[in-house]
């Protein structure tokens, strides 16, 4: 995604590479999976600091949202 005047640096960072909401939202829903994957494997292990992870697919989705209500995706090339 490029960035656009009124994007904030932090939602430009998480969604750099992404073309489409579509992808965005699988990169997110990979990412929210290999965090409970690490944080079970934490919890095994007991290094709780892997709950850490857990802060990655929360910025996907707080970057996706602002996306949503303050700018726009880019329109899909054919």
């Amino acid at each position: 995604m490029k960035k656009k005047d009124n994007m904030p640096m932090w939602a430009h960072w998480a969604l750099l590479g992404i073309n489409s909401r579509k992808v965005a939202m699988i990169f997110f829903v990979a990412s929210l999976v290999l965090s409970l994957i690490a944080i079970a494997v934490g919890i095994i292990i007991e290094d709780y600091s892997l709950a850490t992870l857990l802060f990655v697919p929360l910025w996907y989705w707080i970057s996706i949202k602002w996306v949503d209500a303050y700018s726009s995706w880019p329109v899909a090339e054919s």
